[in-house]
């Protein structure tokens, strides 16, 4: 799902994805999805998280609507 998103919403925001099991993820998967293996999150443009949903949650207009409410 993410990189048909990218290849549409590329150009108005950032898309990067992470490895469950590498550097900092294991501790963000920890904050925004306990009990979870992973999951999406948009920030803004502070870092700070603006909308987060659990991969196995992820429907892509549920995330289509979180991306458009982001960036306006």
């Amino acid at each position: 799902m993410v990189n048909g998103l990218k290849e549409h919403y590329g150009d108005r925001i950032d898309f990067a994805i992470k490895q469950h099991n590498e550097g900092d993820s294991p501790a963000e998967i920890k904050k925004y999805f306990p009990g979870e293996r992973h999951g999406m999150v948009i920030v803004d443009g502070a870092g700070n998280a603006v909308w987060t949903e659990a991969g196995h949650k992820q429907q892509r207009a549920t995330v289509v609507a979180a991306i458009e409410k982001a960036t306006g």
